[in-house]
């Protein structure tokens, strides 16, 4: 499938700079970006089932609470995932699992 997006120039330029910045050309990305946020089957994954909605909710909601564009409290909670996956991948091998978080 051909697809044509028409993007404001600051999305355009956007595109461009992350684009850049991870090495790849601006059609790239974007059928990244695509894809990754693609539905993983042709079911519709937005109607979350009943056996899960509140918790789902209650994630969705803790989501929005948090969301920023600061990128200094942005940094400081990637530095806190990766101290978290440091310590879970640690306490995996001192069990002997092996490490499954990157």
């Amino acid at each position: 499938m051909e697809l044509t997006i028409d993007l404001s120039t600051e999305d355009e330029n956007r595109l461009l700079a992350a684009a850049r910045r991870r090495g790849l050309e601006p059609h790239e990305l974007a059928w990244r970006l695509i894809t990754e946020n693609l539905p993983t089957s042709l079911q519709d994954d937005t109607a979350p089932d009943k056996e899960n909605a509140a918790a789902i909710a209650l994630l969705r909601g803790w989501l929005a609470e948090g969301a920023t564009d600061d990128p200094v409290k942005i940094r400081q909670a990637e530095r806190d995932l990766a101290d978290l996956k440091s310590c879970l991948n640690a306490n995996r091998l001192l069990t002997g699992e092996r490490q499954q978080i990157a």
